[in-house]
């Protein structure tokens, strides 16, 4: 396959962590885009012997398409998925010296800064964001549009491949053309262990993959999908009998829409100018495949009107200016931010994610704060962890917010005025009106919602509110008994949304979060406010009290997604939980502290793990622990991880000893259809909700396990459900 050194070294990587892949604890991103570079997955892309073979006929028939044009008018072209660019590079080399406007689109803006010096020296390439599973004309994309689509590795991310293959067909000009790379066999090793943990490939989809484990559709079920959308009999790459076929790779050309005549809205000025006075030329056009109708077979004159550009020579609409930054730091970030978001100028009080930023630049971002730190000189934020500045941002997700952070971190503000510690922490929207309210998990931050948060700032109209409910007083939590945690602090959670106020609220909560959300609703209930809806997710009480240190900190390993054998514990999950259950026959609904490593028979070696840990002091458990943290997981000083495992400990003893009243209300339980982590399993999670809940319960699974559901690939679901339980309020 001759495959390079980079893309080698992150199969093997993939290989040797396969078990955290697949208990959802580690993003594969990571490994493929480490430190957020391109250089493993733009091999991946581009360089073995079928995708180069591949990109190379797809850009001898791109060069052939352009050649054979004689209309006058440039060939318009439109990549969707581009990406790293594998298939970009070798297209745009053999389109030079053409008429060519060719448009480089991707998801996310992560790839466009990227793409745009990459291809700066080729002025007819533009770039801009797509999303495949949106609607194009939505987007900004007009109808007949482009004479070509180019899509290379991307087709299979549709939820729908023939709703996919409609919106290109609705893109596309009469007679034109197609071009797809896809991986059409299903079974391949490399892929297994490392592409197949991807966004996008963990199913949800409605097509002919629905109700299957098939990631990637066949050349058959590709044949009858493109018969389907009217396409022309397609010429597929490689032949059967070709030696390539066996890697999987397939690259699609067809044409569509062959069966009317290709026409442009400057050939219908022309033709209409040279029959009609001036005054009687419509100023605007739009070509459409067919006109709308209502539901009573007219055409719908309200939905053409909404249809067309804006009169010609109306400015464009713009955003209002932000306010211009304060000082040089400012200045320094506002120009990262705008060229890593491709997005002109940014203001100091511009909303990062409503940029259009995601994690994946967040992590970019933090690895070029040295060139903004005064005094850095380039690396002086290489200590900077990027799930830290993540959490601020996620708090105050603009340039006033960042440089406030960091002139902090250098010492450069002065100590904040003391006052009330506030959990509130606004996140979208205007405040008030209808609420919906996430509720910190275990480590007592907002970071397990990172994607979901960003989900709901991409998709929703800014008219609802969206707020965090965040661990605003570490020290005292720490202090507090255990057994009054919860109801306690639920209580001032809930005094900070009456404060701020609300037409209705709807209360989420992960993980402890859903336990401290169902006090949060109970509370406001009480108080008078309307809880509209409350809603679990993965969450439950364990059916016994945990006073063993050691079990608590071994939790905490698997929750950070640490090997627990780097650290000195058994490695078997499966060992720990059936060891606890061995000392609950003993004590009933309790784990003693340092039980588990006086056990003795079938679990003799789990306890003698346990007791040799004990001896080992905590410090060096935890520094165990910081060098076994995996790059998902982010990276931590001794001191930051230790504070974070005493704030996990301080949860789970407190989430043992709550004893809840029954809910009266309706809840909705997001169940994860995953491995459940100690000391959980299915039943128990299930059994715990139906003894709880008066109302309604309505129980429904969710991809992912525990630690991954809420990740990019299952946010956008995890929003479907949650647009459903608020009836749309959580996307107003």
């Amino acid at each position: 396959m001759d495959y390079g050194t980079e893309v080698l070294d992150y199969l093997r990587a993939c290989a040797d962590r396969l078990p955290e892949l697949l208990r959802g604890e580690l993003d594969v991103r990571t490994l493929l885009f480490p430190g957020a570079e391109l250089d493993t997955a733009g091999a991946a892309y581009r360089d073995n012997l079928a995708i180069r073979h591949l990109n190379a006929g797809a850009a001898a028939a791109l060069a052939r398409i352009a050649a054979g044009r004689t209309s006058g008018e440039p060939l318009r072209v439109l990549e969707i998925g581009a990406g790293v660019g594998g298939t970009t590079e070798a297209a745009v080399a053999a389109l030079a010296g053409h008429d060519v406007e060719y448009l480089f689109t991707d998801l996310s803006p992560f790839f466009l800064s990227e793409a745009a010096e990459r291809f700066a020296d080729f002025p007819w390439v533009s770039f801009g964001l797509f999303d495949l599973n949106r609607d194009a004309e939505e987007q900004g994309y007009a109808p007949n549009s482009v004479d070509v689509v180019v899509a290379a590795n991307v087709l299979h991310n549709a939820v729908d491949a023939d709703t996919a293959l409609a919106r290109v067909a609705g893109l596309l000009a009469p007679g034109g053309h197609l071009l797809f790379i896809e991986t059409t066999l299903e079974r391949d090793p490399a892929l297994l262990v490392s592409m197949e943990f991807l966004d996008g490939l963990d199913g949800g989809h409605r097509d002919a993959r629905a109700g299957t484990d098939q990631t990637f559709l066949t050349r058959e079920q590709w044949n009858a999908v493109l018969e389907r959308a009217g396409a022309t009999a397609p010429l597929v790459l490689p032949d059967a009998g070709d030696g390539l076929a066996a890697t999987g790779q397939s690259l699609y050309l067809a044409r569509l829409k062959t069966d009317r005549v290709p026409l442009t809205p400057a050939e219908l000025v022309r033709h209409t100018a040279e029959r009609l006075p001036e005054y009687m030329v419509p100023g605007q056009w739009r070509v459409l495949d067919a006109l709308p109708l209502t539901a009573n077979g007219k055409v719908d004159r309200a939905a053409l009107a909404r249809r067309l550009p804006g009169p010609a020579g109306a400015p464009a609409p713009t955003a209002p200016a932000g306010a211009a930054p304060a000082d040089e730091l400012e200045r320094a970030l506002c120009g990262l931010w705008s060229e890593l978001l491709n997005c002109g100028t940014v203001g100091r009080d511009d909303d990062f994610f409503a940029l259009g930023g995601d994690s994946l630049l967040v992590a970019r971002m933090v690895g070029r704060l040295g060139e903004v730190l005064p005094g850095a000189g380039g690396d002086g934020a290489a200590d900077i962890e990027w799930e830290v500045v993540l959490r601020h941002m996620l708090r105050r997700p603009t340039v006033a917010g960042l440089a406030s952070y960091l002139r902090d971190l250098s010492r450069q503000a002065a100590a904040p005025e003391p006052g009330r510690a506030d959990p509130y922490v606004a996140l979208n929207g205007p405040g008030g009106g209808a609420v919906t309210a996430l509720v910190h998990a275990g480590t007592g931050t907002l970071i397990p919602y990172r994607a979901l948060i960003t989900e709901i700032r991409r998709r929703s109209r800014g008219e609802g509110t969206l707020v965090g409910l965040e661990l605003p007083d570490i020290p005292a939590f720490l202090a507090a008994d255990p057994a009054a945690i919860i109801t306690q602090w639920a209580a001032d959670y809930a005094n900070a949304l009456l404060e701020r106020g609300g037409d209705r609220f709807h209360v989420v909560g992960y993980c402890l979060g859903g336990l401290i959300a169902t006090e949060v609703a109970r509370t406001l209930t009480d108080a008078g406010a309307e809880v509209a809806s409350l809603t679990a997710i993965s969450t439950h009480r364990p059916p016994f009290r945990l006073d063993d240190e050691l079990i608590s900190e071994y939790a905490f390993a698997v929750m950070m997604g640490i090997d627990p054998l780097a650290v000195g514990f058994p490695a078997e999950e499966d060992r720990v939980s059936a060891a606890s259950d061995r000392l609950l026959e003993a004590t009933p609904g309790l784990l003693p502290d340092g039980a588990i490593g006086r056990l003795e028979g079938e679990y003799a070696d789990v306890a003698a793990r346990f007791r040799a840990l004990a001896e080992v002091p905590r410090a060096e458990r935890i520094a165990r622990m910081c060098a076994a943290v995996p790059p998902s997981a982010g990276t931590y000083t001794p001191e930051a991880l230790t504070e974070m495992f005493h704030i996990f400990r301080q949860s789970v003893f407190a989430i043992s000893r709550y004893e809840p009243e029954p809910y009266a209300g309706d809840v909705t339980f997001l169940r994860h259809r995953g491995a459940y982590p100690f000391p959980g399993n299915k039943e128990s999670v299930t059994a715990y909700w139906e003894r709880l809940v008066l109302g309604d319960l309505d129980i429904v699974d969710v991809p992912g396990d525990h630690f991954s559901l809420l990740s990019v690939p299952y946010a956008p679901g995890v929003l479907t459900r949650l647009a459903e339980v608020t009836g749309g309020d959580v996307l107003r």
